[in-house]
């Protein structure tokens, strides 16, 4: 209610009062505030509007964020993508990761070394100690009896946990270790070199075999002979053109040839430490 003036009662403008005087319009005066100086209702900063955490003026206390005790040193969250869903990688923390275990081998002629390094490992990772791992072992792996046999196997394990690690989906940083470097491929470095030392060893086992397979000190009855010069032969097949002679006995002495029927000529090897002589007709 005003006068013919538009002044409130008490002679004052509407929305101004003196220290001391309430009157409609004017806010309850807040803490530290003088009366009637409030501020209307509906005035202030929007809804969420504040200072961030931690600030305030000097000298003044804050609290601590939540989670932290007064006076700690600020920890760092967790990364970009929030908690992990599984296990992290044991070397970058990021995920997600897969349990495997990745294996080494040494040989050193006598003694050897068996090495493993242990996951779980992120995708990036788990490939980069699989070549870093495997390609040591296949430059070093070989040296020795047991080693030539423990190196392919190392290899084989490695590439059953590769499988696993190679499923999983691309890393992503959930701690703020840095990944490992996967590198080249294991067949495009040079240590893929050490493929050589089998694959010579497997050459050599299978020459030798032939050759002992051809050689007339294994001959039996049945088998074709072609003589390759006068005191050599090696056995053929007998369906080829070099059949030249077929075995009808093995004696201990040319004279027992000449019991057997239709032998043609004998072929020998005596002086070493198995004498034997072969009884010889015409191919068939």
């Amino acid at each position: 209610m005003t006068d013919s003036t538009g002044a409130a009662p008490g002679g004052f403008p509407p929305g101004y009062a003196p220290p001391g005087y309430e009157q409609p319009g004017n806010a309850p005066a807040g803490p530290g505030q003088a009366p009637g100086y409030g501020q209307p209702p509906g005035y202030g900063p929007p809804a969420g509007y504040g200072p961030p955490p931690g600030y305030g003026p000097p000298g003044y206390p804050t609290p601590a964020p939540q989670g932290q005790a007064p006076g700690q040193q600020p920890v760092p969250g967790p990364g970009p993508y929030g908690p992990p869903p599984g296990p992290v990688c044991r070397v970058c923390g990021g995920g997600p990761a897969v349990a495997a275990t990745i294996r080494g081998h040494r040989g050193f002629i006598i003694v050897m070394r068996f090495l493993k390094t242990p996951g779980p490992f992120c995708r990036t990772c788990g490939t980069a100690v699989v070549r870093d791992m495997s390609a040591k072992t296949l430059l070093l792996g070989w040296w020795g009896l047991v080693s030539f046999f423990a190196t392919p196997v190392t290899l084989i394990i490695n590439l059953v946990q590769w499988q696993k690690i190679k499923k999983l989906p691309p890393r992503l940083p959930y701690g703020p270790g840095q990944p490992l470097d996967p590198g080249k491929p294991l067949l495009r470095r040079p240590a893929a070199l050490g493929l050589l030392v089998p694959t010579a060893v497997i050459l050599v086992i299978i020459i030798v075999a032939v050759a002992s397979r051809n050689d007339p000190s294994n001959a039996s009855v049945g088998d074709c002979i072609h003589q390759t010069g006068s005191t050599s032969a090696k056995i053929v097949d007998c369906s080829s053109d070099d059949a030249e002679y077929v075995v009808l006995d093995r004696v201990k002495s040319e004279s027992l040839c000449a019991l057997v029927p239709g032998v043609e000529a004998t072929y020998s090897e005596l002086g070493g430490s198995s004498d034997f002589v072969l009884c010889l007709g015409d191919a068939p």
